[in-house]
């Protein structure tokens, strides 16, 4: 048996000013992410401190406080703009 390897992404370094040279994203690098759920457009990462952060498709992020504690799953429903997590 033969083993094929599928690239199915190119790996690409995020940066705040979204050009891709330079230094990572600072707000992305201090992330702890226990979770992370997509869907609209949107990747949306729960971290270790509650946090819940949205990050469009330019790397706009958006971050709120939704927990004391962590937040441990995230779901985005598809067909509604609604976002179930649990902390």
């Amino acid at each position: 048996n033969q083993w094929r390897r599928f690239q199915f992404f190119e790996k690409e370094l995020v940066t705040a000013d979204g050009s891709g040279n330079g230094e990572a994203h600072p707000e992305l690098q201090k992330l702890t992410v226990n979770t992370v759920s997509s869907g609209r457009g949107q990747l949306v990462l729960g971290d270790a401190d509650g946090c819940v952060t949205l990050c469009d498709r330019k790397f706009t992020l958006q971050k709120f406080q939704a927990y004391e504690r962590s937040v441990t799953k995230l779901h985005q429903l598809q067909q509604q703009n609604v976002l179930v997590s649990v902390g």
